[in-house]
């Protein structure tokens, strides 16, 4: 599920063997081209132009090829240079591939146990902004105590951690996909960055994932998307432990996500920790589930706590757990809450178990929905029987474009309530 990756990936092999191309492969493909277009260029013509109206112009190609990614490699106990035998660290290989100025660079990761990496190519080294791809080679079990990105424009794949993450805020612009976390959180400060296809299981006694500001810096356009996370476990240290906290950030975005067995919260946001709030927070088709059974290591009282200053929820469920908005320009469309707390706000076409408002609109109804397993783990939240309210709303057109973040119109218009077409998640 690495979307936006490189696509397909090199297959696992005891040896690394450097791509052909980085030991003069690539002049000989040069040659060949050259001569194509040089010399064949009316027999391409003739062949290329079968079915087409208008003939292409000699020497023209239909369809430039995507640009090849160069290899450089990294093993547990690497030695080497990276290019033509494995390093031993991830830095070393970025460092590498940025010194070299190379387009869609692949660090590609042998299977094994790694000491905890930290990728720390400052901002204003030469070829910094240029885009890395960290990767485990196909079918290897990658696994390290600690990930630091540091570094811009560095996206990991496909790697275990078994204990914290950090993205700290000179990593503008830098992701983790596909990623598992197995007893550690994903501490986040970076703009730009973000957490796709991944399951976070963080330790006792901590948040799943945690956005804040860094260096006095507040991350803005963080997303996190077609994740699970959870379950969290209050232990020993009574500490406050939430699936998802937002203590700083600006423009943030959570959806098609599950969180599940959250101690406190499912999401809790609000200025902390020398970091601010702002901007929007978009909520979307996202299963949020606080503690299906109350017991001394889960006992949250509500799913959803927040505080910003523009928060759009749209398409979510939410269960075990009430829902509190401090929220001055809020909307709240087409959801499922098992109880909802606040009263004032843009708050149509929602279906709410209970409630203490008497002034929402008649849009809304009062139901419960029953799910098909909400004690497995993850839960499944999928509505036995979906419910299509008759003032139902739902975003139209692409919700969330990435680049503008802009929405469509919110229109009546035959959608469920709830998360139901939420797209199934990392598991």
């Amino acid at each position: 599920m690495a979307r936006g990756s490189p696509s397909g990936s090199a297959p696992a092999r005891d040896h690394f063997v450097p791509d052909p191309v980085a030991r003069g492969g690539g002049m000989k493909l040069f040659v060949l081209i050259a001569a194509v277009i040089v010399f064949g260029s009316s027999i391409s013509a003739a062949i290329l132009t079968s079915g087409h109206k208008q003939p292409l112009l000699p020497g023209k190609i239909l369809v430039t090829p995507p640009p090849l990614a160069a290899g450089y490699f990294v093993e547990p106990h690497g030695r080497g240079n990276c290019v033509t035998s494995p390093c031993g660290s991830i830095n070393a290989a970025v460092t590498q591939a940025r010194a070299r100025h190379t387009v869609n660079a692949v660090v590609e990761l042998a299977a094994g146990d790694y000491p905890g990496q930290t990728i720390s190519v400052p901002e204003n080294t030469a070829g910094a902004e240029t885009p890395v791809t960290v990767r485990a080679a196909r079918g290897a079990n990658v696994t390290m105590p600690s990930l630091a990105i540091e570094a811009p424009n560095v996206v990991v794949h496909r790697v275990t951690v078994t204990g914290p993450v950090r993205l700290t805020s000179t990593a503008t612009g830098s992701g983790l996909d596909d990623i598992t976390t197995d007893g550690g959180s994903v501490f986040i400060g970076a703009s730009n960055s973000f957490i796709e296809g991944s399951r976070i299981t963080p330790a006792v006694d901590a948040d799943g994932i945690q956005i804040k500001a860094y260096d006095g810096k507040n991350p803005s356009g963080v997303r996190i998307e077609h994740t699970v996370v959870g379950p969290t476990h209050r232990g020993p240290k009574r500490t406050h432990v939430d699936c998802i906290q937002i203590l700083g950030g600006s423009d943030i975005v959570i959806r098609y996500d599950t969180l599940f067995h959250c101690a406190d919260q499912g999401i809790i946001v609000g200025s902390g920790a020398t970091g601010t709030v702002g901007g929007t927070i978009d909520v979307e088709r996202t299963q949020i589930q606080l503690c299906p059974s109350r017991t001394s290591d889960c006992d949250g009282y509500n799913a959803i706590h927040i505080k910003a200053p523009k928060v759009v929820f749209v398409h979510n469920t939410v269960i075990d757990g009430g829902a509190v908005f401090d929220v001055p320009d809020l909307t709240l469309a087409a959801n499922y809450f098992q109880s909802l707390g606040t009263c004032s706000g843009t708050i149509e076409g929602n279906l709410i178990a209970d409630t203490k408002c008497d002034t929402l609109s008649a849009s809304n109804q009062r139901g419960q929905l029953k799910f098909v397993s909400p004690d497995s783990s993850p839960p499944n939240l999928t509505p036995v029987k979906p419910i299509v309210l008759p003032d139902s709303k739902q975003w139209l057109g692409d919700t969330f474009a990435p680049a503008a973040r802009t929405r469509g119109a919110l229109a009546t218009g035959g959608a469920a309530v709830g998360a139901v077409d939420a797209v199934k998640a990392a598991s």
